[in-house]
This record gives structure tokens, sequence and C-alpha cells, in this order.
């Protein structure tokens, strides 16, 4: 399944980026088997962290197509370090495991199916504060 497509990155990332890094020939246009290939790698190594859910999932909620642009964008700067791109990746990675060990979740049941109530969001489970009211009053 595909988190995300060829226009998703465009619309991200600029088609100029796209461009730039999928016109192996120097056609002056988007080769568009470059940026699938990005994609389905980006898609292969989001699936290793859904182990909990079946797959192909349903739906796409935005939260992971987001991870999987920017997973497919590092996979396009393959011969080049560009700081944003892999701070991007990272997070993306480090939100998948965050999925993988159920400290997020991506609003859709075991099933892979949307649940009412999500909108593409992720949930973290609340904490107690740190400060209270009472340890504040004393600054």
């Amino acid at each position: 399944m595909n988190y995300c497509t060829a226009q998703d990155l465009i619309d991200r990332f600029g088609e100029a980026e796209i461009l730039q890094r999928t016109d192996r020939a120097r056609t002056g246009s988007i080769d568009y088997s470059v940026a699938q290939m990005a994609i389905d790698d980006a898609c292969a190594e989001i699936d290793d962290y859904l182990t909990d859910y079946a797959l192909p999932l349903s739906s796409v909620p935005l939260n992971l197509k987001k991870r999987a642009c920017d997973i497919a964008r590092n996979n396009l700067f393959y011969d080049m370090q560009v700081e944003v791109v892999e701070s991007n990746y990272r997070s993306a990675i480090e939100f998948l495991k965050g999925v993988s060990s159920g400290k997020f979740k991506l609003g859709l049941d075991q099933n892979g199916a949307s649940q009412e109530q999500s909108s593409g969001s992720i949930y973290i489970e609340e904490q107690s504060p740190i400060m209270s009211d009472q340890s504040l009053s004393s600054f």
C-alpha cells in the first residue's frame, strides 16, 4: 500500500525539488518512476513498524502520510546529506517506533480502518503534571 503519492511529495516539498531529485536523465520532467521507487521503499520501511495493524490499511491517516513523505524524500536524497531532510527522516522513524511500541496511535482499529473519533491525530497518554499549583505557590 502506498502511504503517499508523487503528488503528495510535490505538494509538500515543491515541484522544483522533486524534479531535481528525480530527473536523472535530465529531460526537464519529473521521473515518476524514480519518485515511485522512493515511495515504495518508504512504504516498505513503514510496514515494518505497523505490526499491530492488518495491512494494507483501509485508510491512511494524515500523520502517517506526512511521515511517508519525509521518508520518501530522504530516499530521494540518497546521494546527499541535507540536515533538514535527515532530521525529518529521524523524526518519522521515532514516530513509527512510538506507533510500534503503542506510545502513539494512528487513530485506526486493528484492521486498519479509521476510528470515528480520529482526525489523523496522534494520541499520547496523559501523565501527571511535573509542577502542581501547590509547588508553584512558593515562587
